[in-house]
């Protein structure tokens, strides 16, 4: 198996699996996460970082996406939508999930108690 993180050399954008990398959405202890899409699908795509350098990070990784998966039927719980969690041929491990929208974006900006109890008590 190739490398599956390249740049396109055209456009300077990254493209990971097939999935075009764009906007950096967050990032955490763990890695970073961006917006991507492949054959118009949108999600987010999670980059494990420093795995090649710190013991069990790529196994924490996988018990991650396994943990998700297992969960995918539970309401908040983002589905995995593609994945390669293998470091093979020096590729850094990663997995998309579908694109969470900001609770803002469905609450408003200043959302009174109630509604954002009712908001979370529709989760629960």
């Amino acid at each position: 198996m190739t490398k599956n993180v390249t740049n396109a050399a055209s456009t300077g954008k990254r493209v990971v699996g097939g999935w075009h990398v764009t906007t950096r959405l967050g990032k955490g202890g763990n890695g970073e996460v961006f917006r991507a899409e492949k054959d118009g699908v949108v999600g987010a795509i999670k980059l494990l970082g420093q795995w090649n350098r710190v013991p069990g990070r790529v196994a924490r990784f996988r018990d991650e996406v396994q943990a998700m998966r297992q969960c995918a039927d539970i309401a908040g719980v983002l589905p995995v939508l593609d994945a390669n969690l293998e470091p093979v041929a020096g590729a850094q491990p990663w997995f998309v999930m579908r694109l969470a929208h900001p609770i803002e974006a469905e609450l408003g900006e200043r959302p009174s108690l109630r509604r954002v109890v009712e908001a979370l008590a529709a989760l629960a």
